[in-house]
């Protein structure tokens, strides 16, 4: 090895510097701290992740923080709604993102109109439950008539979205094939019984439920710390 050079550890550098280094289908979430544990420093387009809580625990709000961080290195994002209203969700973002850009609003707001498309679950006069065909049918929809390029990061909010099949494998398994048809990043956010505790790792049970991670390539598990 030549003299003079100097040796830094990956793990010194920050993650959207070696998502670039490693791979460039790879995306930071702008959680540098859990993107640590990450072999590419983020996570691939191709893949499908899980972030799983309990109600009030928080994923729709870190949802919107990854979302505002992947508009912000200017990915075009899809986000499919069931609960929140869509002023209140939009607002989210905007937060999420000025506080990022500050001073730069009417920057920010512009990238935020123009690489986020949301999704409202019951639109005027469709099904009320979405299925993987028709999440599949609308990221093409929206590539050709709201980005012009490519969709690259899909946000399900939450399995309940898609109906009973929910509680099966089946569904995570056409999941994981849109995003490796699609070449999208997709996260899912799904909910823990009741009869979970805390800090508890969840393993879904029953059957086809044990699959619904199984096809998952990341699994991110939050609760709510009680005060």
């Amino acid at each position: 090895m030549a003299s003079g050079g100097k040796i830094i550890p990956v793990s010194n550098i920050s993650a959207p510097v070696r998502a670039s280094l490693n791979d460039p289908d790879v995306i930071s979430l702008g959680l540098e701290e859990i993107e640590k544990c990450f072999p590419s420093g983020g996570v691939r387009l191709g893949q499908l992740m899980m972030l799983i809580g309990g109600n009030g625990s928080g994923k729709t709000m870190l949802a919107s923080q990854v979302v505002s961080s992947i508009v912000a290195q200017d990915h075009n994002c899809l986000f499919f709604e069931l609960e929140t209203d869509l002023a209140t969700l939009w607002s989210r973002f905007e937060t999420q993102a000025l506080a990022k850009g500050p001073g730069k609003e009417a920057t920010v707001r512009e990238q935020l109109q123009d690489k986020l498309l949301i999704i409202d679950n019951v639109p005027s006069g469709a099904p009320k439950k979405m299925t993987p065909k028709r999440v599949e049918n609308l990221i093409k929809e929206a590539e050709l008539e709201h980005f012009g390029d490519p969709v690259e990061v899909v946000v399900i909010d939450s399995l309940m979205l898609m109906g009973p099949r929910a509680t099966s494998g089946q569904l995570m398994h056409e999941l994981s094939r849109i995003c490796k048809r699609n070449h999208v990043l997709m996260i899912v956010l799904n909910t823990t019984p009741k009869t979970v505790p805390a800090g508890t790792s969840f393993k879904p049970e029953g059957m086809g439920s044990s699959q619904q991670v199984g096809f998952c390539d990341y699994v991110l598990q939050i609760w709510r710390r009680d005060i």
